[in-house]
């Protein structure tokens, strides 16, 4: 699931949209239309663009390795993806975390060994948000009027790969305070101390906040099927409250995967983050027909508790 904040009152901002399949075509180019509900809205500006950069590899790769240099590096970006491909067709995506020159480093290993002639091209499409429509206050996602499904907008891309023309749905919400501003390494390391400093070495550098978003993204997933949850949240202070949480059981999950005994460690966490979504999610107002107090004359019902991701 791609979703993006759009910040209110914020010009020079773009929707963005990474496809899976590879770069699209310059033509015919991309095209992009938003949607509120069913309604298609104005939110954009311009044309789309594809991402330039198109360069190669200076030197060997080995697999494992997690620093590349490459012939240019004109247009790379710190936190950019890149689609790096060898002549006979192997391919992967690489992210990159810091830029020296020519010297890249990137979040993850590479899988296959590379020579030099391998390609390394930008992807993302982008296209300008109106900024009229985002320095409009009825256009925020978090009013009444707008709550419901996943987000404010559903955006619908259509572009051209190898002469197929394909298609991608994106998320957008229109808010004044960004997910980072919501919740800080700082805010988990209060609920959990200890959080940075026990953080893994490859996440020390942004203190976890790759854990904070992943968080982020599984709460809102985790609401998908049920308006009363979509709305609940919507909720700043409830959001905050599970985030906390929630990073920190993606945290030791990503432990467990790596090898470490913490699968008690894990089972705890889970424990309090599904008691803290029954407190604050699913506990509904006793005069609501489906509230869990109005159905207490039918013995068994279950409760909603979500399904963690990594289950």
């Amino acid at each position: 699931m791609q979703h993006q904040e759009i910040l209110f009152k914020q010009a020079g901002q773009s929707f963005r949209f990474d496809p899976p399949d590879g770069r699209p075509a310059s033509e015919p180019g991309p095209t992009v239309r938003v949607f509120e509900g069913d309604r298609e809205i104005a939110a954009t500006s311009g044309a789309c663009a594809v991402d330039p950069v198109d360069t190669r590899l200076d030197g060997d790769v080995s697999g494992g390795g997690k620093m590349i240099r490459v012939v240019s590096a004109d247009g790379i970006v710190r936190g950019g993806r890149y689609l790096m491909t060898k002549p006979d067709g192997d391919r992967e995506w690489i992210e990159v975390v810091a830029i020296d020159g020519c010297a890249l480093t990137l979040r993850h290993p590479v899988i296959h060994r590379y020579a030099g002639n391998a390609t390394i091209v930008g992807c993302r499409i982008s296209i300008a948000v109106d900024a009229t429509w985002a320095a409009s206050a009825r256009n925020l996602s978090d009013i009444a009027a707008r709550q419901r499904g996943l987000a404010g907008y559903v955006l619908r891309w259509t572009y051209v790969i190898d002469g197929f023309e394909l298609a991608g749905i994106s998320f957008a919400d229109l808010v004044s305070c960004r997910a980072e501003q919501i919740v800080t390494p700082h805010d988990v390391d209060k609920r959990c101390p200890g959080w940075i400093a026990g953080l893994p070495p490859e996440h020390r550098q942004n203190q976890g906040a790759d854990f904070i978003a992943e968080a982020f993204r599984a709460v809102r997933v985790e609401a998908i099927g049920s308006a009363h949850a979509q709305r609940k949240v919507r909720d700043a202070q409830v959001l905050r409250e599970l985030v906390n949480i929630r990073a920190q059981v993606i945290r030791i999950e990503h432990d467990v995967m790596h090898g470490e005994p913490r699968s008690a460690d894990l089972a705890r966490a889970e424990q309090r983050y599904e008691a803290a979504y029954a407190r604050l999610v699913d506990k509904r107002p006793t005069d609501d027909p489906a509230s869990p107090a109005a159905k207490r004359s039918e013995p068994g019902t279950p409760r909603r508790i979500p399904k963690l991701t990594n289950q």
